[in-house]
């Protein structure tokens, strides 16, 4: 992270794991990262995924489907 921006590409190291509904549900702002860890969905340093929730701080939880 540098500048509110990631970098992910082939090569980088890996500091956070997460399965895709774990990062659909952060990414919506519905699943803070380290209470999906303490779920079991996510796994990660506590500084790590405190930063990934910097990332979304920003934003209330969002849902674009119409059901």
């Amino acid at each position: 992270f540098a500048g509110g921006r990631a970098r992910v590409g082939r090569g980088t190291t890996s500091r956070v794991r997460m399965d895709a509904g774990a990062f659909a549900a952060w990414y919506s702002g519905a699943l803070p990262a380290p209470r999906a860890a303490m779920l079991g969905r996510v796994q990660g340093a506590p500084a790590d995924l405190a930063l990934m929730d910097a990332l979304t701080a920003d934003r209330r939880s969002w849902l674009p489907d119409m059901f």
